[in-house]
């Protein structure tokens, strides 16, 4: 399981990666080769002037970024059981929370 974000760009941008081989996969193919993956995107714009049209302004607010990734994160949740995935697995409580380095 993986879970990454990109600090530092235009949108906030995060995804998981979890293995997940449906039913009939043959198990030479089952390793990697299939995976649930959900990507979550926010945009931020900062307003300019009465038109409400506006720029793209860099997100690095880090809360933001681990909000994402918890979402991404509980959305792959809710898909995994129903893929019937083989070898299941016990999904964490919540993910290990990102820090600033």
């Amino acid at each position: 399981m993986e879970a990454v974000t990109e600090v530092d760009s235009e949108g906030g941008e995060s995804g998981v990666y979890v293995p997940c081989a449906p039913p009939g996969v043959p198990p030479e193919y089952a390793s990697e080769d299939y995976a649930i993956v959900t990507d979550v995107y926010a945009h931020t714009y900062e307003r300019s002037g009465d038109t409400g049209d506006g720029q793209h302004v860099e997100v690095t607010d880090t809360a933001l970024h681990q909000a994402l990734t918890d979402m991404a994160y509980r959305l792959t949740g809710h898909a995994y059981e129903p893929a019937e995935c083989k070898a299941p697995r016990a999904f964490p409580e919540e993910l290990p929370r990102y820090k600033i380095r």
